[in-house]
């Protein structure tokens, strides 16, 4: 009997299948001499997994991997349940926490989800908080049930000191008094405020403080992602906060200190601040700008339009490549221009290295409509900024780019000095402009508007196509153009899709570009 190849592999490339499932139980099934490498071989093992749902199960598979795994570091994922009404599971449970409790000091990473913050818990966690862990570097907290509190005896908890490896710190739609942690050396920061259940919230005041200190303890930060969950909740906008957190009175120039303190930040995401944080700012020239000189990437989404540029205006960063702008506006009825997007002396939106800018307006958010005259601001943001680098724009918005604004846009970029390294222009058509209430009307009524693919092959033209001259290399950058349909528009024009905008126009341009 012929042996299968599989079975005369190398061990060598069979733990290493083995180590990519992540699942050395069932590849250990296949065979004997399969069972017997992953048993000798403790990398396999390192990470445990348990859901309290089956507490009764958990505790000799959390022993079995700890023990197989030897002295090696291990990565803790835990899942919660809902809340134990009958309290059945209480006693195991209790069993469980105190098993993983002695395995954290030789956790790696250490996650929690989906758990309910009862009594049993928040003892658990001051444990784990209060407990040494040599070497964790990942803590991840996510999507609880309730605030976590801590006793008001609990002093300050230097987790610095504690996790001298800590370096990616991430609580996601968790509340937990940050005011009450040291935190030192981090490389990530996710912090996602969830809405509370209390009055006031815990971190309220005083979040901007708790950021700003972080931060400051930890000149090695990478990447800052900072969510505030101000009632949307799976598209439908819901009760507002019983106390909103805010990160300070005001918020803009309490945010901008805390980027002073992250020297070396690379990547920056801002999520969700919408009308829930004071935003007032009486003097925008008069704030503070920041150095960041290592800064590549920065994604603002669903936030109000203040946001984008108040932070902005103060970001000092050269090498900065990807913007993402994703502008929510509460109020969408008004008519007028916003200025929120044109050049100002304060605000020159000079990104001159900057290769990637996506512009995105209002979403699908059930009542945050966005104002279709702002997107005519998109003409002088081109035109007036400097996006020297430029090499892909997208623009894409639910109820937001009008007739008029995409002719803006088509007659700005027809100047191939604006955006002189375009290749890639991405729009997206909305049928449905303002909401159902408001259709602006436009600028020349007699004007006939464009098609997509006329509009396309305009500024395939006025950028230089078919201009191509012998001199020009053969692999001339060429633009590409492409139109697309809303998909957020039930009652999209039929006559829409006859231009249809799956299709890509491609032109030539000229060979500055």
């Amino acid at each position: 009997m012929v042996q299968p190849p599989i079975l005369s592999l190398p061990d060598e490339l069979v733990l290493q299948v083995m180590k990519d499932v992540d699942r050395p139980l069932k590849l250990s099934a296949v065979c004997s001499s399969w069972r017997r490498s992953a048993l000798r071989y403790p990398p396999l093992w390192t990470t445990i997994r348990v859901h309290d749902l089956d507490v009764f199960t958990a505790v000799p598979h959390a022993q079995t991997f700890a023990a197989r795994a030897m002295s090696l570091p291990l990565h803790l994922r835990r899942k919660g349940i809902e809340k134990d009404e009958d309290h059945a599971l209480e006693l195991p449970l209790s069993v469980l926490d105190y098993l993983l409790f002695t395995l954290f000091q030789r956790c790696a990473t250490f996650e929690y989800s989906r758990f309910t913050a009862d009594g049993r818990f928040r003892r658990f966690m001051l444990a784990i908080l209060s407990s040494p862990a040599p070497m964790l570097r990942s803590f991840h907290l996510s999507h609880g049930d309730e605030e976590i509190l801590l006793p008001p005896s609990v002093p300050i908890l230097d987790l610095g000191t504690n996790w001298p490896m800590l370096r990616e710190f991430v609580l996601e739609s968790v509340c937990m008094p940050l005011h009450r942690l040291r935190l030192t050396n981090l490389e990530i920061l996710k912090i996602w405020v969830p809405i509370c259940d209390t009055d006031p919230c815990q971190l309220n005041p005083g979040l901007g403080r708790c950021l700003a200190n972080f931060v400051r303890a930890s000149p090695t930060l990478r990447e800052l992602h900072i969510n505030y969950d101000d009632g949307n909740e799976n598209g439908h906008h819901s009760s507002d906060p019983l106390d909103p957190v805010h990160i300070d009175d005001p918020a803009v120039p309490s945010f901008i200190r805390v980027l002073a303190g992250t020297p070396n930040l690379q990547k920056l995401f801002i999520e969700e601040w919408t009308d829930a944080v004071d935003m007032t700012v009486d003097d925008p020239a008069a704030l503070a700008k920041v150095q960041l000189t290592m800064l590549t990437t920065v994604n603002i989404e669903q936030c109000a339009p203040e946001w984008c540029q108040h932070i902005l205006a103060s970001l000092i960063a050269p090498t900065l490549r990807t913007i993402v702008l994703d502008v929510v506006y509460a109020d969408g009825d008004d008519a007028g221009q916003c200025g929120l997007f044109i050049p100002t002396p304060w605000s020159r939106w000079s990104f001159p290295g900057v290769e990637s800018l996506k512009v995105a307006v209002g979403g699908c958010i059930v009542g945050y409509i966005p104002k279709p005259a702002s997107a005519l601001e998109l003409g002088p943001l081109l035109r007036d900024g400097d996006w020297t680098s430029l090499k892909e724009l997208t623009l894409e918005g639910h109820g937001w780019l009008s007739e008029d604004a995409l002719d803006v846009i088509i007659d700005v970029l027809c100047d191939r000095n604006i955006a002189p390294c375009l290749q890639r222009l991405y729009v997206t058509r909305c049928s449905i402009l303002g909401g159902v209430q408001y259709h602006p009307a436009p600028s020349d009524p007699s004007r006939t508007p464009r098609r997509d693919v006329d509009a396309a092959a305009y500024l395939a033209e006025m950028r230089g196509d078919g201009s191509q001259s012998s001199s020009e290399p053969a692999d001339t950058t060429r633009l590409s153009v492409q139109f697309s349909e809303c998909d957020a528009c039930d009652d999209c024009d039929s006559s829409g899709s006859e231009s249809n905008s799956d299709d890509d126009l491609s032109s030539g341009s000229s060979s500055d570009m």
